[in-house]
């Protein structure tokens, strides 16, 4: 009997993502008053960081180019904007079972590169069961 995968939400990420990694203090951000914040902050062994979240429900085919409507270019500029600065700065994207972690120095590729292209460049990509392999990263 199989199981019935979860439909991929940002919140089913988040969920995931929170308990996780061992001495990852994880926040959740639901600012609707300041555009481009990004979902969750972080701090880890003296390191803070930022990671936007977006899902998808389906899986996506290699040769497509997922359209990131729902990414704005607020949230893409504050991304670059901070990782410039030096902050660990990352884009969290949910599909299917799968997560894939882009760095901000990669956001731009969303909406105009294939997910062929977008796994390549990811620091991270693999079974969202899986997802404290992050730990390596954040």
């Amino acid at each position: 009997v199989g199981t019935q995968m979860k439909k991929m939400t940002e919140s089913y990420i988040w969920d995931k993502l929170k308990d996780s990694i061992e001495g990852t203090h994880f926040t959740r951000h639901e600012d609707r008053t300041t555009c481009g914040i990004p979902d969750v902050s972080y701090g880890r062994h003296k390191r803070n960081g930022w990671i936007e979240l977006k899902a998808y429900r389906m899986p996506l085919e290699l040769s497509s180019v997922p359209s990131f409507r729902n990414f704005k270019r607020p949230q893409k500029k504050w991304l670059k904007k901070r990782g410039k600065t030096g902050d660990y700065c990352f884009l969290l994207i949910g599909f299917g079972e799968n997560i894939l972690l882009l760095d901000w120095k990669q956001v731009d590729l969303c909406g105009q590169a294939s997910m062929e292209q977008l796994i390549s460049k990811a620091l991270f990509f693999g079974s969202i069961d899986n997802i404290s392999g992050l730990k390596h990263l954040l």
